[in-house]
C-alpha cells in the first residue's frame, strides 16, 4: 500500500507536525494552518491515509480502524529516520 504525502519545511525547524486529515479528506486540505504552523518554524508533515486523497486504497474504506493506525506509524517511523532531514 502506497501512502502519499506532503511536507513544508522552513528555514529554521523547532519541531515537526504531522497533520492528519479526517474522514473523505486529504492532506492538502489545510492551506491556512500550514502556512501558520511553518511561519512559527513547524515543519509539516502531511500524509493522506489509505483511500484518499493520492493514496492508494478502497476510496474512504478500511476493513478495520487499526488500518489508519498503521499507516500513521508508517508515517512517523519514516519521519524518525536519518534520511529525512
Amino acid at each position: 500500500m502506497r501512502l502519499f504525502r506532503q511536507g513544508w519545511i522552513p528555514e529554521k525547524t523547532s519541531a515537526t507536525v504531522v497533520l492528519l486529515h479526517g474522514a473523505g479528506e486529504h492532506g492538502g486540505r489545510y492551506p491556512d494552518l500550514v502556512s501558520t504552523l511553518t511561519a512559527h518554524g513547524y515543519a509539516v508533515c502531511a500524509p493522506d491515509l489509505r483511500g484518499h486523497g493520492r493514496s492508494e486504497g478502497d476510496r474512504g474504506h478500511v476493513d478495520r480502524f487499526s488500518d489508519y493506525l498503521r499507516d500513521v506509524d508508517l508515517v512517523l517511523e519514516t519521519l524518525a529516520s536519518p534520511l529525512i532531514h
